[in-house]
């Protein structure tokens, strides 16, 4: 299986939205923050935590 991170708006956070298909034909992680500005994206890439699973995505 493909290892998708999302990175978005409130589309990617809806439970019943772009994740749900998504994960019918792949492991999701979700760092999508709805209602936030792209700088909040900026921050979740250059992130510590989330370092080795943005590096593992495919």
């Amino acid at each position: 299986m493909k290892n998708i991170v999302l990175l978005g708006g409130s589309n990617s956070v809806m439970v019943n939205g772009l994740q749900k298909a998504l994960k019918e034909y792949a492991n999701v992680i979700n760092l999508a923050l709805g209602g936030t500005t792209s700088l909040q994206n900026l921050y979740e890439l250059k992130r510590e935590k989330n370092q080795e699973t943005i590096q593992n995505a495919d």
